[in-house]
């Protein structure tokens, strides 16, 4: 007995459209807004002008970047945000950034993620040449956010 011959038809077949409508519906993450203890960040990878703006709340006033003034690292973990919070005291806050898929349909995606400060010990009155031992001090502080994609 003849086996049927396979169809081929032009066009394409109802899985794969669904699976591209599907794929168009989740884009990364590119908008961020974070809370903790005393502070609020708020960080996107684009702006309406093209560079990355990072706002961050805290007890001492708001603090605004853009471009430049943000640093960023790909990591295995995740992306690592920096900005220098303190430049007298030489203070960083780095905010940790899970890679995020979000879907288009969904309106927040909550997460969980961390804050670090770093502040860079000077050398003190009277103390010659470089202090000793670690040159920077860490805080660690929870962050509860969401993430979303928004059309810049």
């Amino acid at each position: 007995m003849a086996q049927p011959k396979e169809v081929k038809r032009k066009g394409s077949s109802l899985a794969e459209v669904q699976g591209k409508q599907q794929e168009d519906r989740v884009q990364e993450a590119n908008y961020f807004e974070l809370k903790g203890g005393s502070s609020k960040i708020i960080y996107s990878s684009t702006s309406f002008e093209g560079p990355p703006n990072f706002n961050y709340e805290a007890a001492a006033g708001i603090q605004s970047f853009k471009g430049d003034e943000i640093g960023h690292v790909d990591t295995e973990i995740g992306e690592l945000v920096t900005v220098r919070i303190d430049r007298a005291r030489g203070t960083t806050l780095t905010v940790l950034l899970p890679i995020f898929h979000v879907n288009l349909n969904q309106d927040d995606m909550p997460f969980t993620t961390w804050a670090i400060t770093a502040t860079r010990r000077r050398p003190e009155f009277g103390e010659a040449g470089s202090p000793v031992g670690a040159l920077q001090t860490y805080g660690v502080d929870e962050l509860q956010g969401i993430a979303q994609h928004r059309n810049f």
